[in-house]
């Protein structure tokens, strides 16, 4: 196999191309990964049959969609961003999946939150018409590096000549900004807790986390009152991100359970609706007339009147996995400004400095 980025021209701008790898390869590269699973699955939990089952489940649909040789590359794209001292961030669904978190890819917690049978169905649901290019976002020193690190390590893979698949890698720059915290405060951020925050273990950090997106995206007046976990902190930062003409505490408190997209998704499906119409509803595009015609549908086939209420006043959600991806590096963000304030503050400003030259 062989990586180089795309130039200019192709869309998304500056994907990771590579040469497609044979289909010996990509089961060898399954079989790895199962092991490497079952290891992790045993290490980690008590529960090992129904974790094992759960993580199986998943790598299978990877193996169907002819995707097994990707994770192999993510997590290589994660240990190497990892070794220097950086962390990665994946933009979608995938963060919601053991699978993801047990190979390193991932800094959100899923086995930390409560888990729906259903989500893994509605990761793969859309497969067919999605687009089936991963994203993942890394510091810019380690995107430019990354052809030579995965030359090294797979370039003796079989490959498939004249065909080539794509990682839309993007540079993130609080990434940047975190491995520089890291390197000059001498704290590594992988020895945050950040699987505490998903039980109010860490108040400090979640309450002025909470109030950075309470002020800061949402423009509200903070509650002291109000105590949070990082699902809750998300959750603020989903209705922040989501159109809707008026962002009110009143409108979040009463359609609060119907934020994500995930929960609106297993609502319905619970309900019969087929996995494409739920996973078109849950993503809430549609505008005018074929909103309207969505919402009696809705209405017929008994849906409750605060998720269509939801349906109505929301567009373009975001999905937990997302949310969570996105309050995470926040999170990180938010450690070092409280305990280290001087230099958070010196490095920031370099940052925003950058923005405006």
């Amino acid at each position: 196999m062989e990586f180089r980025f795309e130039k200019d021209g192709y869309i998304p701008s500056g994907a990771l191309a590579y040469s497609t790898p044979s289909s010996e390869e990509c089961e060898k590269a399954y079989e790895q990964l199962r092991a490497n699973c079952l290891d992790e699955v045993e290490k980690r939990f008590l529960n090992v049959q129904d974790m094992l089952g759960r993580v199986l489940f998943e790598l299978d649909c990877y193996r169907m969609n002819k995707q097994i040789i990707e994770l192999l590359i993510l997590r290589e794209i994660a240990a190497f961003s990892h070794e220097n001292g950086y962390p990665v961030m994946l933009p979608g669904m995938e963060n919601k999946l053991v699978l993801f978190e047990l190979l390193g890819i991932t800094d959100v917690c899923p086995t930390e939150m409560d888990y729906c049978p259903k989500f893994g169905e509605m990761a793969f649901a859309n497969f067919p018409e999605a687009d089936p290019m991963f994203e993942i976002h890394v510091a810019a020193q380690i995107r430019d590096q990354l052809p030579d690190r995965l030359n090294a390590v797979f370039g003796s893979i079989d490959s498939i000549d004249g065909r080539e698949k794509h990682i839309n890698i993007q540079p993130f720059e609080a990434l940047d900004c975190i491995g520089e915290l890291a390197s000059r405060t001498g704290v590594p951020y992988k020895t945050i807790d950040l699987a505490s925050l998903y039980v109010m273990g860490n108040m400090e950090l979640l309450n002025a986390l909470a109030e950075d997106v309470i002020t800061k995206e949402l423009g509200w007046e903070p509650d002291a009152e109000s105590c949070y976990h990082l699902t809750g902190v998300a959750r603020l930062y989903a209705f922040a991100r989501c159109n809707a003409s008026k962002k009110v505490p009143e409108l979040f408190v009463r359609i609060e359970p119907y934020i994500f997209r995930d929960e609106i998704y297993t609502l319905l499906f619970a309900l019969g609706f087929p996995t494409q119409i739920a996973f078109r509803l849950a993503r809430n595009r549609a505008k005018g007339t074929e909103k309207e015609r969505d919402m009696k549908m809705m209405r017929r086939r008994g849906v409750s009147p605060v998720l269509i209420e939801a349906y109505r006043r929301l567009q373009n959600q975001w999905s937990e996995s997302s949310c969570l991806a996105h309050v995470t590096v926040l999170a990180i963000l938010k450690y070092y400004e409280l305990r280290y304030p001087d230099v958070y503050a010196e490095i920031h400003a370099k940052y925003d400095g950058q923005k405006t030259e």
